[in-house]
């Protein structure tokens, strides 16, 4: 690009159209999204080049929904000197970073730069530590911060002279007041010294206590979390209790963890015998086998186990009324934009099929394709469907209470009857999530702060699967008050953390709501980025301790540390519109120019395959193949593309196309799947099916194309 522009400015003479109208804001939306600061200054000086001597260039940029952007970003590299990193977006939440901690964690710093191992020690030994779960800037990044813990642990593992300093024994003092703290049993005395006395036995202890206490609370998510983090510190002697007691957490959440005890397992005044203790591992075990998953907001059931290349024929199956939303509901910078992707979702449990939209949830049988029930769920607010958590027999979908709110409703997935439902006294601003049986959602209050910038507090609700009641609520952090736009939260399990995405920020906590990294947003406003309405709103993926995400207003797909939230890599996407999915090393991902697949580990693009006409339809096929759609438009008649794609290579394996009924532009998807059967939804015929009404999505079933009738030979004469 670099060359590129140079040797534009010196060769090309002006007003002789130097540059095509996509090229501009696809370059800026690609340094942006790389965070690429020195490549975008050079960008915009040149585009500056052209803009101030072409008179033409502004009302060009103006028609093509890029002038916004290029006047954002040009006085972002304003305002900062040559050189200087970004300057950091209004962001949508507030960093809860405390200054108190900050001085610690400077001085903290400062001590390790001299090598001052000793003065590090006295600072943990020392410091009450009043505000061990506020946020530090992190060294390096910007956009992330971590609480005290965490970037503890960070430097611990980068420094090794600091990690054996830490292990030092305590003073007799020291070892007098861990004594007491531990004896008067105050939960938050004890995570502070369990912080305080890092790298020691005595760390270990206080993480045990923890971990017991969530445990007999039946909390055995954090109970795992605590005894994790008493290993890393513990002795031989302390390895044995701390292994025997993850074994029976993680029994709990029906994971085999470690091996069994030899020796009896201490619990206060309680002694269990080895062969008692596994008797109670197994039963755990038992007694979670219906319940082993996390069922988080379901996305498209779109994985196939075979779906062989071959001529397809579109069976007319069922209708989904996705009804006719009020826009009179949607907050005005959302009126009459397009918001098309993501609309409908679908996925497939036990003998229904569960179709969502922004205003309502359907059930089809999966045998004939009658709908079994359905029910409203308001107006929407949103930009994308509503996706529900399926859960032992129970439906958990999110439904308007009334105007501008959202609450929960809990509906018996076989009979369709509904079991409750809820206001919450707030509003919900995530999907609803299950995890071993815990129903969780996210809510927005407002505050009496008014005019302040951040003027809601987002927290995290427990609710009663049974009955709908709030067991609780914990405040996360404070949210920037967004007119006429409705906050929209996206949230995935990694581990025992809770990983949350809003208005393009990452927050990492645990299920009690402690802050364990916060990303700030790098995104784009919605009027800004042209592309912002053409990304879904998706969680993020997890898979072994790293995070796969993207949000609009950032056409970048990052991979994230779960654990500290650093980002591995970022690669930018033109046209991104989601990340469908991870099979081995391949992150396969949708844009509007086709299909690509990136390296989980480095983020190198493997290969790309451009499919002019891309449509939103996308599946999976086993582990070997993705199934891509596109639009084929002849003199005559549109066709519906199904490719084949090999994940290996990106190489087509074969092709099926069939025709529309009518010369209208489709939106097609998503696609669904069970076992070997594979569904797609549009919103125009296929292959002569009569239109559907604007409010109905026709649901078809692909099946193999019929043998050609053999023609009948004419009769012989006598």
């Amino acid at each position: 690009m670099k060359a590129f522009a140079e040797a534009s400015i010196l060769n090309i003479p002006p007003r002789s159209g130097p540059i095509s109208r996509s090229f501009i804001g696809d370059a800026l939306l690609l340094l942006h999204a790389e965070n690429r600061g020195q490549d975008l200054d050079s960008f915009i000086d040149w585009l500056n080049f052209w803009i101030y001597g072409e008179p033409q260039m502004r009302p060009w940029l103006a028609g093509e929904r890029r002038l916004a952007l290029y006047e954002t970003l040009n006085a972002q590299a304003s305002s900062r000197a040559a050189g200087q990193a970004a300057a950091s977006l209004p962001q949508p939440v507030a960093i809860g970073v405390s200054r108190v901690a900050e001085n610690f964690y400077i001085d903290l710093i400062a001590a390790l730069q001299e090598k001052q191992y000793q003065d590090v020690v006295r600072l943990f030994r020392v410091n009450s530590l009043q505000e061990s779960d506020a946020l530090v800037p992190s060294p390096g990044d910007g956009h992330l911060f971590v609480s005290l813990p965490l970037a503890l642990r960070s430097i611990q593992q980068r420094q090794q002279e600091f990690a054996e300093a830490l292990t030092q024994e305590l003073s007799p003092a020291e070892a007098l007041r861990a004594e007491q703290v531990l004896t008067r049993c105050d939960p938050l005395a004890i995570e502070k010294l369990a912080l305080q006395t890092t790298g020691t036995p005595t760390a270990a202890t206080a993480c045990q206590w923890l971990g017991d206490r969530a445990l007999a609370n039946v909390d055995f998510t954090i109970a795992v979390d605590w005894y994790e983090k008493g290993l890393l510190v513990a002795t031989a002697e302390q390895q044995s209790a701390l292994s025997a007691r993850l074994r029976l957490a993680s029994a709990a959440l029906g994971k085999t963890v470690g091996e069994p005890p030899k020796q009896p397992v201490v619990f206060g005044a309680d002694s269990l015998p080895p062969d008692r203790f596994e008797q109670r591992v197994s039963e755990l075990l038992s007694q979670a086998k219906g319940n082993v998953g996390t069922a988080l907001p379901l996305t498209e059931s779109f994985i196939a186990t075979e779906f062989p290349v071959a001529p397809l024929r579109a069976v007319p199956w069922a209708d989904f009324n996705e009804g006719l939303p009020d826009n009179n509901a949607m907050g005005e910078p959302l009126r009459g934009r397009n918001w098309a992707l993501g609309n409908v979702s679908a996925v497939v449990a036990d003998d229904l099929m569960i179709v969502t939209s922004r205003r309502r949830i359907s059930a089809l049988d999966l045998a004939t394709g009658k709908a079994r029930w359905g029910h409203e769920l308001g107006n929407s607010l949103l930009p994308g469907s509503l996706r529900p958590a399926i859960d032992n027999g129970k439906i958990f979908i999110r439904s308007m209470t009334s105007a501008m709110k959202y609450g929960l409703t809990c509906i018996d997935q076989k009979s369709g009857r509904v079991l409750w439902r809820t206001d919450c006294e707030q509003n919900l601003v995530a999907d609803p999530f299950l995890v071993h049986g815990r129903l969780f959602s996210l809510l927005v209050r407002s505050t009496t702060e008014a005019g302040s910038l951040f003027s809601s507090l987002l927290s995290l609700v427990e609710l009663n699967p049974e009955s709908g009641v709030v067991l609780e609520s914990g405040a996360l952090c404070m949210v920037a008050e967004r007119p006429n736009m409705p906050y929209e939260c996206q949230a995935v399990l990694s581990g025992s953390q809770l990983v949350l995405t809003i208005s393009g920020a990452v927050i990492c906590s645990n299920l009690q709501g402690a802050i364990q990294w916060q990303r700030a947003s790098r995104s784009l406003a919605l009027d800004v980025d042209p592309g912002f309405e053409l990304q879904e709103l998706l969680p993020p993926l997890a898979a072994d301790g790293r995070l796969f995400l993207h949000q609009p207003g950032n056409g970048a797909v990052e991979c994230l540390a779960a654990l500290t939230g650093e980002v591995l890599w970022r690669r930018g996407v033109i046209g991104l519109q989601r990340v469908v999915g991870i099979v081995g090393e391949r992150l396969v991902v949708k844009s509007t120019q086709g299909i690509l697949a990136l390296d989980t580990t480095t983020g190198k693009v493997l290969w790309r395959r451009d499919l002019a006409g891309t449509l939103p339809a996308v599946g999976m096929i086993g582990s070997q193949t993705v199934l891509g759609t596109r639009l084929i438009t002849l003199p005559d008649k549109m066709l519906v593309e199904f490719n084949w794609i090999d994940l290996a290579s990106g190489d087509i394996k074969g092709q099926a196309a069939l025709p529309l009924t009518t010369r209208e532009l489709p939106l097609l998807g998503p696609m669904v799947a069970a076992g070997k059967r594979v569904w797609c939804l549009s919103n125009r015929g296929i292959e002569g099916d009569p239109q559907p009404p604007p409010n109905l999505k026709r649901v078809y079933e692909l099946l193999p194309a019929l043998p050609p009738v053999a023609a009948v030979p004419p009769p012989t004469a006598p």
